[in-house]
């Protein structure tokens, strides 16, 4: 497992997503993009996939992320000045091994799958997949995206990604996704989307869509 990313608050426990975990580096990132590595029992402790801050930790403690909330509990967006404040200095990934065995079954089942897909992924043809959505979609506050504008950290990207492992079909991903956009906005998106012939399409909105605007 590689760059598994999640935040610690105080000393409260944080699981990992395997078990039998070792090897376990534990990390953030500055910003000049360095990995600051933190150290098991002065940093962090760990048993099995159970992960916490220490008293004296130097890892980020999510207790210090920042919300200013209106008289009635609820908070008004601010980019600048950023209200509630970025989220990413306080990301904390992991690495390490697992010795848990999955199966990976190649088997379409029943799935709803299209037979076109079926047919392609079985003689390995290129798999075209777009996804059109909002900031999320586009990959916002990953690591790639956010040091190095790209979206190789996204659903979509990763499932490509897996799509390859699993049935050595290579795939292509084009992202049509706009930072603040609704769900009206796909209808824009949606002659060029049908255009370019995807095989596989991702949807996701609805950050934004409960603005009054939209």
């Amino acid at each position: 497992m590689v760059g598994e990313t999640f935040v610690l608050k105080e000393r409260e426990e944080n699981y990992l997503i395997k078990n039998k975990i070792n090897g376990l580096k534990l990390y953030s990132i500055d910003n000049n993009r360095n990995k600051i590595y933190y150290k098991e029992n002065v940093d962090y402790v760990v048993s099995n996939n159970i992960v916490r801050r220490t008293n004296n930790s130097a890892v980020p403690n999510f207790k210090e992320h920042s919300v200013i909330f209106n008289s009635n509990g609820t908070f008004t967006f601010s980019s600048s000045p950023r209200n509630p404040s970025l989220v990413i200095p306080f990301q904390v990934y992991a690495d390490y091994n697992f010795k848990d065995l999955e199966i990976i079954n190649g088997d379409f089942g029943n799935t709803l799958l299209s037979q076109r897909i079926k047919e392609k992924l079985k003689n390995n043809e290129l798999i075209k997949l777009g996804v059109i959505g909002t900031s999320i979609s586009a990959g916002a506050h990953t690591y790639e995206n956010f040091f190095h504008d790209n979206d190789t950290q996204t659903y979509p990207y990763l499932t490509g990604k897996a799509l390859k492992t699993i049935y050595g079909s290579n795939c292509f991903v084009t992202n049509y996704s706009q930072s603040g956009s609704s769900i009206g906005d796909v209808f824009n998106s949606l002659p060029v989307i049908i255009q370019d012939q995807n095989d596989i399409v991702f949807i996701e909105f609805g950050m934004n869509d409960h603005i009054s605007s939209n």
